[in-house]
């Protein structure tokens, strides 16, 4: 028997902090993103939750928690814009336990349509070679690969980058 999970984004909240810290401190989470010491400090993901919260009400960003079946799984954000904000990056996780059970591309599919309610009319992301996973969960969410740069200088050293984007249909 397949279990279908419900897939769900809501918008990040100061009271998730404890659940996307646990989350993250996983080593496998922890080897795909960068930025965060181990163990990751509570302090610093109750700080960058306070700071999507102001950037959401200016349009810098828009910080998703990602729930499945009820129970925090992530988190998904639309951030970076151009200067007439019609243009985001979009990152974030899921945690390991959830890896290949579809729910990273579902949150993706959600924070595009999101986006494009919203207005904005192209939507990019990028994930390095040692991490291709990330590039299936883009197209099966209907981004395109458009280019590939080489030797991208990152916190663990230079590594191939790929660069997807979706547009509104």
């Amino acid at each position: 028997m397949v279990k279908i999970m419900k897939v769900e984004i809501r918008k990040t909240e100061l009271a998730h902090a404890v659940a996307i810290r646990d989350i993250i401190d996983h080593e496998a989470v922890l080897r795909e993103i960068s930025g965060y010491p181990h163990p990751v400090p509570l302090e610093q993901i109750q700080k960058e939750i306070n700071n999507g919260l102001r950037n959401w009400k200016t349009g810098e960003s828009y910080g998703f928690t990602v729930f499945v079946d009820g129970k925090i799984a992530g988190t998904v954000v639309l951030e970076e814009p151009n200067k007439t904000k019609t243009i985001y990056e979009v990152g974030g996780f899921i945690g390991h336990k959830y890896w290949n059970s579809g729910i990273a591309t579902e949150a993706l599919k959600q924070i595009i349509d999101f986006g494009f309610k919203k207005g904005i009319h192209q939507i990019q992301a990028d994930h390095d070679k040692t991490n291709p996973g990330s590039g299936k969960v883009m197209e099966k969410a209907g981004m395109k690969h458009y280019k590939t740069k080489k030797d991208v200088k990152r916190p663990f050293g230079l590594v191939n980058v790929h660069f997807y984007k979706v547009r509104p249909k």
